[in-house]
């Protein structure tokens, strides 16, 4: 039995619907399935070895191009929105990466990391090729039994036994039993359109937009680095040129104190015994103490 889309049913309230509902219940031994395998299928049922492949394929009618046409008809399979999405998450990307690589620096007091911008847009747009060049998914289509059927084991084996019947009539007419035949040539003759130099220019101007962008962020991450070295040295000569400023008024107050203690000094020794001090110019008394003690001078504090 053969099932659509619409018949297969599906997993609502703890039962099954539809055509696995019946396999389930033992209404149906088996239904051919073109859907692939989940989690929650594999839970209730058996799958067999696949009976036929399906690979998706394109074909379109052949156009003549030439010109700019050809150059950029590496852009064409995708519309100007998707382009312009991609550029927007491109920029989203490096806006991000810059926001969180400033955290970083704030937080350690280093520069901020290499530009990694200009390695997001190019990762971006080679990842972007690559998935262009990739083959479609494939599809395959197996025969579908409720746990523990006697039938799945029988299956596989019939399946195996064709694999090895289609293998031996593709040796036969198409493989190495063809060359002992007689073979017949298409009569027309075969046309080659190799391919030209203006269908390899789109490939080389989608990758030199990679260099110009990659080389127009390194430039920019190197200016602005250049401009914070710039402001990072003109910080520390302000800073060195304060603490000149500071060390040279330090010095010139303490040049001041020593002349105001040295005149006091003097003035005071030609006073007679007993010396009174008194707190000069609001110099503390104690100060004077070993200066005048060598001296032979009695004296007392008040």
């Amino acid at each position: 039995m053969w099932i659509t889309t619409e018949q297969l049913g599906s997993y609502e309230n703890g039962t099954w619907t539809g055509a696995l509902g019946m396999v389930l219940d033992g209404t149906l031994d088996t239904i051919a399935v073109p859907h692939q395998r989940t989690d929650l299928r594999e839970q209730f049922f058996e799958f067999s070895s696949s009976f036929y492949d399906v690979k998706l394929a394109y074909l379109a009618k052949e156009t003549k191009k030439s010109g700019l046409e050809t150059i950029f008809d590496i852009f064409s399979p995708f519309s100007p929105n998707v382009w312009l999405t991609y550029l927007a998450t491109i920029l989203a990307l490096v806006i991000t990466l810059l926001f969180i690589d400033a955290g970083y620096s704030k937080a350690t007091k280093q520069p901020r990391m290499k530009s990694s911008s200009g390695f997001v847009a190019w990762n971006f747009f080679r990842i972007l090729i690559r998935s262009c060049g990739q083959d479609g998914p494939l599809k395959w289509a197996p025969y579908l039994f409720r746990k523990n059927s006697p039938f799945i084991e029988r299956f596989n084996t019939a399946l195996y036994s064709t694999q090895r019947l289609t293998d031996r009539i593709w040796a036969v007419y198409f493989g190495e039993g063809a060359r002992q035949k007689k073979t017949y040539y298409c009569k027309q003759p075969i046309t080659l359109s190799p391919l030209s130099l203006e269908t390899y220019l789109g490939i080389f101007a989608l990758i030199l937009i990679g260099y110009v962008l990659a080389a127009t962020l390194f430039i920019a991450e190197t200016v602005r680095r250049k401009w914070t070295h710039q402001k990072i040295e003109h910080i520390d000569d302000n800073l060195n040129e304060k603490l000149s400023r500071w060390r040279l008024n330090r010095k010139r107050t303490v040049s001041h104190s020593a002349v105001r203690i040295d005149t006091t000094a003097d003035r005071l020794a030609s006073r007679p015994s007993p010396l009174v001090i008194s707190n000069v110019r609001g110099l503390q008394p104690d100060m004077f103490i070993s200066d005048f003690a060598g001296n032979g001078h009695s004296y007392s504090t008040a």
